[in-house]
């Protein structure tokens, strides 16, 4: 193992209970409940398409793109202030920079966010550098793209790259790409679990798992 690409949100931070709830915070602030099946609608929404959904839907009295602002302020204060660490984290991460193994993050998430929340953990020196799906163009859910460029950058051979994911559309992508794929478990994949487990090539509960991990300790992909 040379390389470690890691996903961020429900991979290292736990942070998607916060992402399940976003819109539902900004609603209870304006005294409104959003209901299951308008919370499934707006899961499936960009934040631009979907405040516009809100404003439509609530007749809330702000435009969209205030709507927006006040969205994008809830999240930023989250991640700076709020949002854990998965657990052992801290602990993966000084094991892996001892061993001399680069690290970056691969994410589509905002980079300022992700920013945010490493500073509050304490963790940005042990990553090359951060790349999102904006800079790419192209989502995890359309290409491997993001990987390929995060492979480049770390300048070390594929099979030695390990991708980290907690997604099953990521999991799929990364492995058809040809790397090789840690499925971190996320109770907000809890549904896909099944199918996370036989799509990549190790399936831990947490990152401790991984330390322990035979594969990793002798360095090398088997």
């Amino acid at each position: 193992m040379q390389g470690a690409i890691f996903d961020l949100d429900g991979t290292l931070l736990d942070s998607m209970p916060f992402w399940k709830d976003v819109v539902s915070i900004y609603m209870r602030k304006h005294g409104k409940t959003v209901s299951d099946e308008e919370r499934e609608v707006i899961d499936r929404l960009s934040i631009t398409k979907a405040t516009k959904f809100i404003k439509e839907t609530y007749g809330l009295s702000e435009t969209p793109e205030e709507i927006e602002k006040d969205i994008l302020n809830i999240i930023e204060a989250n991640y700076k202030f709020n949002i854990p660490l998965k657990p052992y984290v801290h602990l993966l991460l000084t094991n892996l920079k001892k061993k001399g193994i680069k690290m970056c993050i691969a994410s589509a998430t905002p980079s300022y966010l992700i920013e945010e929340a490493l500073l509050r953990h304490n963790i940005p020196d042990f990553f090359e550098f951060i790349i999102t799906v904006p800079e790419v163009g192209e989502g995890k859910n359309e290409s491997a793209k993001i990987y390929e460029k995060a492979l480049k950058k770390l300048g070390c051979e594929k099979a030695e790259a390990y991708v980290f994911e907690d997604a099953l559309h990521a999991v799929k992508m990364a492995k058809s790409a040809g790397f090789f794929v840690v499925g971190v478990q996320d109770a907000a994949s809890k549904a896909h679990r099944d199918e996370i487990e036989s799509e990549c090539d190790l399936y831990i509960k947490n990152f401790r798992e991984f330390i322990s991990f035979k594969g990793y300790a002798k360095g090398a992909v088997k």
